[in-house]
């Protein structure tokens, strides 16, 4: 066998123009190539983390304008602390402050920062400020009166960003959601209002807030100035991916409020910061699992908006750039259980609300009967009589009108006002399924307490009403037909303890707020 003898240069031959301290300027030694490129790779990197950093603390919004990518959070910021919040946050380094007027302290915001502007902390150009037109003033001509209120309050010339706060107009001057208190949506005539607040130079942007991909799409139909955000509830939890993607096909960015899942707020069920895989990414990363929440955010290609008025958590906010998420642990957020927390069930109501989920049902009823899938005979449906139309003269108008909106000549069952105890409602404490009993009986059964839930209530004689629009849960609540609960558990059931919902609470504290004075005692 022949060896091969050559030798293996010790020198590398490279154009070396930049090399120096070289005595020979067209070798380098391979060892010296080695340190070379690992400096090189080594800075390359460092770059690359920095250009990442750098890339993640604004977005480009379709106006040609940045947005910077954390701003603070004001909503449920009480007067007498959010003016130490927004100092405390422009000192710290954010450039976003995101307002509205119906959170009742811009004001208060106004003064903070007229304070740094003086006193040469940041100058206005630098800061981008959010704010956003209430439900009471979708009127065209209100618009222009509400923008200059905010406006007067802010102590600004212009805002960067406006948005309509709701995708639902109320009477004016009225508050909450009351039956009542709601008004026709006319949402082109208040979007062109809007758009004169844009050619004016008052609003430097303008967009929306808590639209779905219908509604924003309708709004785009129409549109001369595209939205520049839709501003939505989007967290780990929730993580809007078809809202996303659409906003991303037709360059409207979206940003998330709620990014830590409002763990202040007592009525949301908000245990985001809860979940096992952030504790355990957070764990790994030595970050928080706030940090956690806010920089699967930032990756997701979203600003975020977190709230607080704590100087540590200010701070620790903004934490979020010089670190990433690597690709192993980021698919693990996809095996989160994704549920909303700001159900908008307040905005739909069958007669005086623009939004009747009464009219899909009439739509998908509509098509099931001319699909053949079945006849209106094989079905059974059911509506009710809400509690604004009980004077005798407006209940056969409601059935009317949920007749023309179910595409129905009758119903089957009229009702004048939840087996699961609510578990989707977010300001309900539905923890039925979560009942010691429940669990024990399902494990026993080989069932989900859902449908151990639903069964007992067949054996007792009652008909049930799951709601649901997750397609798996639809099915699987069906499943309660082939097997029973056994006599030996279901007395089981009667240990439960017996407490309403808070629906029921809810409605009490209203009746009581009703009673006259002179009736009180």
């Amino acid at each position: 066998m022949v060896r091969n003898t050559t030798r293996v240069s010790q020198h590398i031959q490279l154009p070396t123009k930049n090399i120096t301290n070289q005595t020979d300027p067209k070798y380098i030694s391979v060892a010296q190539f080695i340190t070379m490129t690992w400096e090189v790779n080594e800075v390359n990197l460092l770059n690359k983390e920095e250009q990442m950093a750098n890339e993640l603390r604004y977005f480009d919004l379709n106006t040609g304008a940045k947005i910077p990518s954390v701003g603070l959070g004001t909503w449920q910021s009480p007067p007498g602390e959010v003016y130490n919040a927004v100092i405390t946050a422009v000192k710290a380094g954010y450039r976003h402050i995101d307002c509205a007027r119906a959170y009742y302290n811009e004001k208060e915001i106004g003064l903070a920062l007229k304070k740094l502007f003086e006193d040469g902390v940041v100058k206005r150009e630098d800061m981008f400020i959010t704010s956003k037109l209430w439900c009471s003033d979708h009127a065209p001509e209100d618009v222009p009166v509400a923008i200059d209120a905010t406006l007067q309050d802010l102590q600004l010339d212009y805002v960067d960003l406006f948005l309509i706060h709701w995708p639902l107009r109320t009477k004016k001057s009225t508050r909450g959601y009351d039956p009542e208190n709601m008004a026709p949506l006319d949402y082109p005539s208040t979007w062109s209002a809007m758009e004169k607040l844009y050619d004016s130079g008052k609003a430097h942007a303008i967009g929306v807030s808590n639209l779905s991909s219908k509604k924003l799409d309708d709004l785009l139909k129409i549109a001369r100035v595209t939205p520049a955000v839709n501003q939505v509830e989007c967290h780990p939890g929730w993580e809007q991916h078809r809202l996303r993607e659409f906003c991303r096909s037709r360059g409207v960015h979206l940003s998330a409020y709620s990014p830590l899942g409002s763990p202040g707020t007592t009525w949301l069920e908000g245990d985001i910061l809860k979940k096992p895989i952030l504790n355990i990414v957070a764990e790994k990363l030595g970050k928080t699992t706030a940090q956690v929440a806010l920089r699967w955010g930032l990756q997701m290609g979203q600003s975020v908006l977190p709230k607080s008025t704590n100087e540590a958590r200010i701070r620790e906010n903004l934490d979020v750039f010089d670190w990433s998420i690597p690709e192993d642990l980021f698919a693990k957020f996809s095996e989160i259980e994704q549920r909303r927390l700001i159900v908008g069930h307040f905005l739909v109501h069958e007669t005086c609300s623009p939004y009747k989920s009464i009219e899909d049902v009439g739509q998908a009823l509509k098509k099931l009967f001319e699909d053949g899938v079945l006849k209106r005979e094989d079905m059974f449906i059911t509506s009710k009589l809400w509690s604004s139309d009980h004077a005798p003269e407006d209940v056969p108008v409601a059935l009317d009108a949920a007749l023309q909106d179910l595409q129905l000549d009758y119903i089957d069952l009229y009702l004048a006002y939840s087996k699961l105890g609510s578990p989707g409602t977010s300001w309900m404490k539905g923890d039925l399924l979560k009942k010691p009993n429940l669990n024990m009986i399902a494990e026993k059964l080989g069932k989900t307490t859902g449908q151990v839930a639903l069964h007992w209530g067949l054996q007792m004689g009652q008909s049930v009403l799951p709601k649901s629009t997750n397609e798996a849960r639809i099915r699987e609540n069906l499943d309660v037909f082939d097997w029973s609960i056994p006599e030996d558990l279901f007395p089981k059931f009667s240990e439960i303890e017996q407490t309403s919902t808070s629906l029921s609470l809810l409605f009490n504290a209203i009746f009581l707020l009703t009673i006259p004075k002179s009736l009180c005692w």
